[in-house]
């Protein structure tokens, strides 16, 4: 007579054993032809944008650069972060010496650019290694306004207050700064920085993926989820964590060189602690340790702005004008990243991403899964 507690055994180890049913992989041609689409309106999006639209696109991507930087230090190794803002500064300046003052190739002075932030990154991260927490972040803090103190007081290089010109990219003979031919198109000063970040970014996002999935990469993540345990593991703490500032600051010295050549006039103030918090929301609305997430959460912040500003005159609440009553644009804008930040850090930590990736493996295990597989 069988045992009817062998029995249920049996049939609990066969239900472990059984393999769990997984969403199917989406098929070869069906991730060419989506990243085939997603290329063509990419390159097409510079010719059908108008002027506001396009400009939002090259500062979304320009910022998306900076994005990418900090998710690396704040998503993938966990180490928060709001001196980020500093770094950018520091490539909005080298691109002012080297690109003005000395006249170099954009080819040497964007590269220059994130050098001299990641050593600057290499120094801070070796000082702050004891710091962990609300500490490190009361220490990046302070970047902040030391880089501030330090910008405004280095007239020679930053024209102070006043600020000073930054000299667009040039190649030779060409110059990002006017409108030009480009072989049997003419192509205007947004739509030549448009394509000029585009692939820069593409390229610094491959870099960050493939980073990610090497030993390093793995130790970020280690050091972010336990650190105790990664360090028994035989994971040098102090190493993963100065790699960790040294590559979210040369990303964050490339970022802040192009978005000062863009806006082609730049001055200490705007490196402020508003920035860096703008690039900490970037991150927790699009998706934290994730670089589509990284990039739509820079383009979608970097929007809000100026559709603020243009929706001003039509919102009942908004100031009109001195005395008029309301709040001020200024004020408008960060209650909506105040929002967004709640909105995200309460009901979808994960950001878009994170809702990104539920529901397609909802639809993939729909009776409609078949049909994206």
């Amino acid at each position: 007579m069988s045992n009817p507690q062998t029995s249920l055994e049996e049939r609990e180890i066969t239900r472990q054993a059984a393999p769990i049913a997984l969403p199917p992989r989406t098929t070869p041609w069906k991730r060419w032809l989506f990243w085939g689409l997603l290329l063509a309106v990419v390159l097409i999006y510079p010719f059908v944008a108008g002027k506001l639209w396009l400009s939002i696109g090259v500062f979304g991507l320009i910022s998306a650069i900076g994005a990418l930087g900090l998710n690396v230090l704040l998503g993938y190794t966990g180490l928060a972060s709001l001196g980020h803002a500093f770094f950018l500064g520091i490539g909005g300046y080298c691109a002012i010496y080297f690109g003005g003052n000395l006249g170099w190739s954009f080819l040497l002075w964007i590269p220059l650019a994130g050098l001299i932030a990641g050593v600057v990154g290499l120094l801070i991260g070796a000082l702050t290694l004891r710091f962990r927490g609300f500490y490190l972040t009361v220490v990046t803090l302070g970047l902040a306004f030391i880089g501030g103190h330090i910008f405004l007081n280095w007239k020679d290089l930053t024209g102070g207050v006043s600020g000073k010109k930054v000299p667009a990219p040039t190649f030779g003979d060409f110059s990002w700064a006017t409108t030009s031919a480009v072989g049997p198109v003419d192509l205007t000063r947004d739509q030549k920085f448009y394509f000029l970040v585009l692939p820069i970014l593409a390229l610094l996002a491959l870099f960050i993926a493939n980073v990610i999935r090497t030993r390093t990469g793995r130790a970020f993540q280690a050091v972010r989820d336990r650190e105790i345990a990664a360090e028994l593991m035989g994971i040098n703490i102090a190493r993963t964590k100065v790699i960790s500032f040294v590559v979210s600051s040369v990303l964050g010295g490339i970022c802040g060189a192009l978005y000062a050549s863009y806006l082609s006039y730049v001055q200490p103030e705007q490196w402020n602690l508003s920035l860096s918090i703008e690039f900490v929301a970037m991150i927790i609305i699009g998706g934290v340790a994730s670089i589509s997430g990284s990039i739509i959460g820079a383009i979608l912040l970097t929007a809000i702005r100026p559709l603020i500003d243009n929706l001003a005159d039509i919102l009942p609440f908004v100031q009109k004008g001195a005395g008029t009553g309301g709040i001020t644009v200024a004020d408008l804008n960060e209650i909506i990243y105040a929002l967004f930040l709640g909105i995200f850090l309460i009901f979808e930590p994960t950001g878009i991403a994170g809702i990104y990736r539920r529901v397609k493996g909802r639809v993939l295990r729909s009776k409609f899964g078949k049909y994206f597989s």
